[in-house]
């Protein structure tokens, strides 16, 4: 062993406790921590935000979707009384005809043609409405659809960020779990 200048006998191999080397390597440990940290919060920030747009994008859907069906009902609204007036028109027509003919237009077998006819407009307009019903089924269908996707989707975009966040805070603290006996800690 060997003396030093103020009498102490110290070994020669002997480490200083926190050299320069670990306390850059524990640095290093952190700055890489702080480094993962940030990344994994990015990624999850970035894979939320994607879930978002998918999200806003399943919104906007859903709510075309909701216009499309009240188009479509204003639509058959319009073309029901299109028939209407056009099987009054057709009724009024025969009957004009009849009487044109000198034809009794009270009569009842005068009266068949005509009751014919508006039984052929209530089929059409029932048939009009029934189409109506079966595209607004499959418009409200979709709506549904696209609103549970949005929610969904939203639902992926909390996570994604969250586990973003949360990843980052364990790469931090694997991080600085390795750094602490390098500090001393």
């Amino acid at each position: 062993m060997a003396t030093n200048s103020s009498g102490f006998s110290a070994s020669i191999n002997q480490k200083i406790p926190f050299s320069q080397d670990m306390l850059m390597a524990g640095v290093a440990d952190l700055l890489d921590g702080v480094g993962g940290l940030t990344t994994s919060v990015l990624q999850g920030n970035e894979v939320g935000s994607d879930y978002a747009f998918k999200a806003q994008e399943a919104s906007l859907n859903a709510q075309e979707a909701g216009l499309t069906i009240k188009e479509l009902w204003n639509k058959e609204i319009f073309d029901e009384g299109m028939i209407e007036r056009r099987g009054a028109a057709m009724a009024g027509g025969e009957r004009a005809a009849q009487a044109a003919q000198g034809l009794g237009v009270s009569s009842r077998a005068s009266m068949q043609i005509p009751e014919e006819t508006a039984k052929i407009t209530g089929r059409d307009i029932f048939t009009l409405r029934n189409n109506a019903y079966m595209k607004a089924f499959g418009y409200k269908a979709q709506q549904m659809e696209d609103m549970t996707e949005s929610q969904l989707n939203t639902i992926k975009s909390n996570e994604a960020k969250q586990a973003g966040l949360f990843g980052g805070l364990a790469k931090f603290a694997g991080s600085a779990l390795r750094a602490a006996p390098e500090l001393g800690a």
